[in-house]
């Protein structure tokens, strides 16, 4: 019995000895792959710490970035606001000054159409004092500096008549203002050289026309009556109405109409200085200078005057208006775009 438990203890002996080494061998195995597998997740470890650090970093760095665009817009915001105030505050000053004009402008006028009435109505002609506004005042001063012009042109012209009949005739010097047979005789040769000068001295004539009649339209038309043409304010009415039937459909188009009726008004009193130089021109030729349009005030035509200057002080008032709320209307749809566009 003994010798029995004797083998099976040897046998089993034998058995773990044999089987010893073989454990050792996996236990080894098994620790190297532990160990390659704690290294492997301890270098994901670092390498995923790594990435949230940077991440972090990009996260603060793009909340930065998103502060700096809060701010700047609010900025922005702030800055359009008060453009868009001081704009309204612009156009609320100029609006109120352009009133403040146009209402003394109507004060004057009405003044002054008082003036001529009271004047017509009591048979007595208007003191100067009632009349003497800034732009007749000028305007008087002017009209002296052409008479003086004129005055010059004259002498300058008998001067020239005296030394072109001398040497053809041994006849008396008529005076320029007196047409005599000798100056009729004289021949095609001694008279083109006169008709030159003239000629020169009517173009002369014309550029101070053209300096002295740079004043408006009203205060022309107050010192020179003749230069009134009554035809002409049913024509302009009816323009002016078809501009505001127009204008309410196209406002670009109405700027361009009122440029284009300015500029008609302006070569209109163009046309007339020159038709009153062609007056001239004869007159120097025959020796006879009489005045081309009287000095005389006519209180019914500078009503019908100013009354139109009224009526075009109104419709540049509308004009104004509505190129306002074109302006408006402009930054409102720019801001609807700006918006859209954001």
């Amino acid at each position: 019995m003994e010798n029995k438990l004797q083998v099976e203890r040897d046998y089993h002996n034998k058995k773990l000895h044999t089987e010893q080494p073989q454990m050792w061998t996996q236990w080894d195995e098994y620790v190297r792959q532990v160990s390659s597998e704690m290294v492997l997740k301890d270098t994901q470890i670092i390498s995923l710490q790594e990435r949230e650090t940077t991440l972090r970093t990009e996260l603060e760095r793009s909340r930065k970035q998103t502060e700096r665009y809060k701010q700047h817009l609010r900025a922005g915001l702030n800055r359009e606001k008060v453009l868009e105030k001081n704009s309204v505050q612009m156009e609320l000053e100029w609006q109120r000054r352009f009133e403040d004009v146009k209402a003394d402008y109507y004060l004057a006028n009405e003044q002054l159409i008082q003036d001529l009435i009271e004047a017509r109505d009591q048979g007595l002609t208007p003191k100067v004092d009632s009349l003497a506004s800034v732009e007749i005042r000028r305007l008087q001063e002017q009209n002296s500096a052409l008479r003086a012009v004129v005055t010059q042109m004259r002498k300058d012209m008998e001067g020239l008549g005296h030394l072109l009949v001398l040497p053809n005739a041994e006849a008396p010097v008529q005076p320029p203002y007196q047409e005599s047979s000798a100056s009729k005789g004289n021949t095609a040769d001694s008279r083109q050289p006169l008709e030159q000068e003239v000629h020169l001295s009517g173009k002369h004539l014309e550029e101070q026309r053209g300096g002295v009649t740079g004043l408006s339209g009203l205060a022309s038309a107050m010192e020179d009556p003749q230069h009134i043409n009554p035809g002409r304010s049913q024509p302009e009415n009816q323009a002016g109405g078809s501009c505001l039937d127009e204008r309410g459909r196209c406002p670009a188009v109405t700027r361009v109409e009122s440029a284009s009726n300015d500029i008609t008004q302006q070569r209109t009193l163009v046309q007339q200085l020159q038709g009153d130089s062609k007056y001239v021109k004869p007159a120097l030729m025959c020796g006879v200078f009489k005045s081309v349009h009287p000095a005389k005030n006519d209180p019914q035509l500078l009503r019908v005057r100013l009354k139109q200057a009224a009526s075009c002080i109104a419709r540049l008032s509308r004009e104004k208006q509505q190129l306002i709320a074109l302006g408006n209307r402009l930054r409102a749809q720019i801001a609807a775009d700006g918006r859209q566009g954001g």
